[in-house]
């Protein structure tokens, strides 16, 4: 059986239990534990009669600056899609675990998770925010002029726990169930993160949900999901003006003069029956097995033995 390093009292472990698929049977996985502690972490690799080793660092998302040395010539599985694109990846293999869990409909973490919605949009323009992120902030301050034609959440709205509000309703927001997401025909995706190029499950949502996609996210998230077959409407959404903007505050800005800008020309409903058609394949492009095996180009190459 593989074997898991995890310590559940300081972090979060969910079930890793799917990478058996892409793993010799005596293989240790690292996983949920303070990758930076090198000392603790070497003491925990010792103890274990494993000495095929893996580091997972797709669901936290640590950098891979964070690896100790130690572990750095182990197979490494990251979300940093900038990885993707090497020929010779060596010990870094890109595991997009949000694109790859959506595109299955796979509910591994949450349990029952809806992930379809209605492709007959009525509302413009729908913006989730949930934990009060510096960019999003931001962004919110910029969308200020439409704020209140869009369907939009922020901290203000949010109760404890996983709960959020939208405009005044609370859910939980895990899959694409919510009214929103079958009511506004495009999602202003606000990502995690700006600094580091990875992507969580936001972007998944307006595929999975039949949406245009505006996503504020790190430099070159939009020709990364064009790069893997996806329709990012280039014809509507002029995302190449910002994507490669490396101040992220130009960046969000550029994004939300745009959002304001359709949002006031009164054609985005327009705009999206016009491309309903692309919509739909997308979505059946997003769940389909050619896509997750170009998602997946690296994973299968996987061989711990090869470096002993």
């Amino acid at each position: 059986m593989i074997h898991f390093i995890h310590e559940p009292r300081r972090f979060c472990h969910t079930d890793r239990s799917y990478l058996t698929q892409w793993f010799h049977s005596d293989t240790l996985i690292i996983t949920d534990v303070d990758i930076n502690e090198e000392q603790h972490l070497q003491e925990l690799v010792d103890r274990h009669w494993c000495k095929n080793v893996v580091v997972d660092l797709s669901h936290n998302a640590m950098p891979i600056s964070m690896v100790p040395d130690f572990l750095k010539r182990v197979p490494i599985l990251c979300t940093e899609y900038n990885v993707w694109y090497l020929a010779d990846h060596n010990n870094l293999h890109y595991f997009p675990l949000w694109l790859w869990m959506f595109s299955l409909r796979s509910n591994q973490f949450f349990g029952p998770v809806p992930f379809d919605a209605a492709g007959t949009k009525i509302k413009p323009m729908m913006c989730l925010n949930r934990n009060p992120r510096p960019h999003r902030q931001t962004l919110l301050q910029h969308l200020d002029p439409i704020l209140s034609g869009i369907e939009y959440t922020d901290r203000t709205k949010t109760l404890p726990g996983d709960k959020l509000e939208v405009n005044g309703w609370s859910y939980v927001d895990i899959g694409v169930g919510h009214r929103v997401y079958s009511e506004c025909a495009v999602n202003i995706v606000t990502e995690t993160v700006m600094d580091r190029r990875s992507l969580s499950e936001k972007s998944c949502k307006p595929f999975v949900a039949r949406q245009i996609p505006l996503i504020v996210g790190p430099v070159g998230i939009n020709q990364f999901l064009t790069d893997i077959g996806l329709d990012l409407f280039p014809d509507l959404v002029p995302w190449s003006q910002w994507d490669a903007e490396q101040d992220e505050n130009v960046r969000v800005s550029a994004i939300a003069d745009f959002a304001n800008f359709w949002f006031e020309s009164g054609k985005i409903l327009q705009d999206y029956h016009q491309v309903r058609d692309r919509v739909e394949r997308n979505k059946q492009y997003f769940h389909s097995d050619s896509f997750r095996q170009i998602i997946l180009k690296q994973m299968p190459y996987i061989d711990p033995y090869q470096r002993q």
